[in-house]
């Protein structure tokens, strides 16, 4: 019997530590923060995830500075383009005025073995 108690005392004593070195439930101390693996490693990713989002927003408002002033420089470009275009237009007319002011003001001579155009 004196067998029986010492085991059953052993026993009890194993028992008793194992229980106490159970991790705590779901409960949390008041003044600490309590995540589960799985949630640190989420917290972790979405950090990732939101630099890498930061860092690519960045990307894309630099990209777009460029481009507006890209589009500016554009811009200039079109209207010096149409301008001397106009310009062109404009000289055709005044030559074209001239020309025909020229033919219509010359006379009309018609030396022998020519050819004339009425």
């Amino acid at each position: 019997m004196r067998i029986y108690g010492y085991t059953l005392l052993v026993c009890l004593l194993f028992s008793v530590a194992a229980f106490g070195q159970q991790s705590p439930g779901p409960e949390c101390p008041p003044d600490r923060v309590c995540i589960t693996v799985d949630e640190a490693r989420k917290a972790l990713i979405d950090a990732d995830t939101v630099t890498a989002q930061a860092k690519e927003l960045e990307a894309k408002d630099a990209t777009i500075e460029e481009l507006r002033g890209e589009i500016g420089r554009l811009r200039i470009e079109l209207a010096k383009t149409v301008g001397d275009k106009t310009g062109a237009e404009q000289m055709i007319v005044r030559l074209s005025a001239m020309v025909d002011l020229l033919l219509k003001s010359t006379k009309k001579k018609c030396l022998p073995f020519s050819v004339c155009i009425n």
